[in-house]
């Protein structure tokens, strides 16, 4: 896990963190691209309009969640 410096946990004492699989993966980027995820924006995120663009084309091409509904 990843944090950023100045947002560790939320409202609800969650961690906020980039997860990587050992391989390098982020599992955060790749659940926004399949619509599985979406970005939100109420905390800085140094990846934030990239996981806008993503979530933005896994809506535009009916990935994941997006299949069966138009927004979550």
């Amino acid at each position: 896990l990843v944090q950023e410096p100045k947002n560790l946990k939320d409202k609800y004492n969650r961690t906020l963190a980039y997860a990587y699989l050992s391989d390098g993966i982020c599992i955060n980027e790749m659940m926004i691209e399949n619509g599985y995820a979406k970005p939100y924006n109420k905390f800085f995120c140094s990846e934030l309009s990239n996981y806008q663009n993503l979530a933005n084309q896994a809506r535009k091409n009916r990935k994941g969640l997006y299949k069966i509904i138009k927004k979550f």
